[in-house]
């Protein structure tokens, strides 16, 4: 798959969603667009603003629009996705918790393999591996996250602990989330890239594109490099919404 029809292909599916396709809009544009019932983006956050190509689409549930109509008429594509412009929206709605994400895609045609390092599939037999890493790193992804979504966990096992791990989400969507966490003190010798790396690997040859998502600040510049050395390509950037109240992820 090219990367255009893989993009073809993706602005399809998000057509689809929001019921406006994003290609009928210019670029420089912001379009509103009212919907009946919010628009979920995994791991359930309801979406504020999704831009592709510097083209950006507002879906407002009615409830909201009294909220951030007015808002969003007084910004731009590049202003909406700004520190500021995110301030704005959040003073908005003081209520809810506004994340600012980077959504990249990887099919077979764009993937890169990494294995430097061994990595696998875990099993019922790394039970105790898998709790020993969920006592040291309780709010880290980790084997035991997102059981709503039957994910597929692979690791990497040196002297008998996890290095790293990666998460495969297996939603009902032509594209399944990857989530990966490493141990601080093993960062930055490429267990990420090589867990990341089987889990695409996978993910693809079960018929899959597989997606990958990071927060937009500084800390994930190494995540944002694992990925695109793997072959995954930036295709959105998208706001979200999460209540206060449940702050976990």
């Amino acid at each position: 798959m090219s990367l255009a029809k893989l993009k073809k292909t993706l602005d399809s599916f998000w057509t689809g969603e929001l019921g406006f396709s994003i290609n009928h809009l210019r670029k420089g544009e912001v379009k509103i667009v009212r919907v009946k019932q919010m628009i979920n983006v995994p791991p359930h956050w309801p979406l504020i603003a999704l831009k592709v190509d510097d083209r950006c689409i507002i879906p407002l549930e009615d409830r909201m629009a009294s909220d951030l109509e007015n808002v969003f008429e007084t910004l731009s594509v590049e202003e909406v996705f700004t520190t500021s412009g995110i301030e704005t929206i959040q003073r908005a709605r003081p209520q809810d918790r506004m994340v600012h994400w980077l959504h990249l895609f990887c099919d077979k045609n764009h993937f890169k393999p990494y294995r430097k390092h061994r990595a696998r599939r875990l099993t019922e037999a790394d039970e105790q591996i898998c709790k020993d890493w969920h006592l040291k790193y309780p709010k880290a992804i980790g084997p035991h996250s997102y059981q709503y979504a039957n994910p597929i966990t692979y690791g990497i096992i040196v002297d008998g602990e996890l290095t790293s791990v990666a998460l495969v989400l297996r939603y009902n969507l032509p594209f399944w989330e990857i989530g990966v966490e490493t141990r601080p003190d093993c960062r930055g010798r490429g267990y990420a890239k090589s867990v990341t790396s089987l889990a695409t690997e996978e993910t693809i040859a079960f018929g899959r594109t597989a997606w990958y998502y990071l927060d937009v600040n500084p800390t994930n510049i190494a995540s944002l490099r694992v990925a695109k050395s793997l072959g995954y390509v930036e295709y959105m950037e998208t706001l979200n919404r999460k209540p206060q109240q449940n702050r976990a992820r």
